[in-house]
C-alpha cells in the first residue's frame, strides 16, 4: 500500500504534451513479461489539471475504497485548494472518461445517469447491451455519444448532445445535489444511491 507521499502527482496545467502522454498511455514505462513480449507498466497517480480544476486519483492496484483510505486530509485539501472536482478511479478508460467530461464542461454524475437511461433505453432492443461497459467520448463542442464496449469490441453507440445533457441536470440535478459522492467515486453505484434515496 502506497501513502500519498509516495502517488506521484501529474500535473498537466498549461502542458498539453503531458495532458496528451497520460491520455494515450505513453506515461507508462513498456516493459517485458515472462515471454519477452511488451507490455506496459502500470502505477497509480494523481492526474491534476488546474485550468479546468480537475483532480482524479487512478489507483489500478487497491479497490477504490481501500484507495480512499490511503489519503490523509492533508493531501486532499492540497489537491483541491482551488476547489473543483476529485475522483478516484481504479480504470485507465475510467480516468480518461473523467478527463474528457470535465473538459466538455460536463459533470461526471449527469453523465452516469445518462449512461443508466441510455442502458435502459437500448436493452429494449439490444438486451446484451446491459453487460456492456459505456465510456462517454466528445465530437464537438456539443455533440457527444457513449460508446458500449464488451470484451474489447464497441456493441453499440449512443449519441446525445448538449440540450439532452441540460435536459437531464435540470430533472435530477436537486436528486444529485442531495446525494453525497462518498469516497470520490461517481459512477453507477452512485446512480443506484440517488435513485435508492430518492424513492425513500
Amino acid at each position: 500500500m502506497n501513502s500519498e507521499e509516495e502517488i506521484r502527482v501529474i500535473d498537466v496545467t498549461g502542458n498539453p504534451k503531458e495532458r496528451e502522454n497520460v491520455l494515450t498511455g505513453a506515461i507508462f514505462p513498456k516493459t517485458k513479461d515472462e515471454n519477452g513480449l511488451m507490455v506496459m507498466k502500470d502505477f497509480p497517480f494523481v492526474y491534476r489539471d488546474q485550468k479546468i480544476q480537475l483532480a482524479v486519483y487512478y489507483c489500478p492496484y487497491a479497490p477504490v475504497d481501500e484507495a480512499a483510505e490511503k489519503l490523509s486530509d492533508n493531501f486532499l485539501k492540497e489537491l483541491t485548494a482551488q476547489g473543483g472536482v476529485f475522483r478516484i478511479t481504479d480504470t485507465f478508460n475510467r480516468l480518461v472518461e473523467k478527463i474528457l467530461i470535465r473538459e466538455a464542461g460536463l459533470d461526471d454524475r449527469f453523465i452516469e445517469i445518462i449512461k443508466i437511461l441510455a442502458i435502459s433505453q437500448s436493452a429494449k432492443k439490444n438486451p446484451g447491451i446491459a453487460k456492456a461497459v459505456p465510456l462517454f467520448s466528445p465530437k464537438s463542442d456539443d455533440e457527444f455519444q457513449l460508446d458500449f464496449y464488451l470484451a474489447g469490441t464497441i456493441q453499440g453507440t449512443v449519441p446525445f448532445d448538449r440540450e439532452l445533457y441540460r435536459s437531464v441536470e435540470k430533472d435530477f440535478g436537486a436528486m444529485a445535489d442531495s446525494t453525497p459522492v462518498t469516497g470520490w467515486v461517481v459512477d453507477s453505484g452512485w446512480v443506484d444511491r440517488m435513485l435508492d434515496q430518492a424513492h425513500q
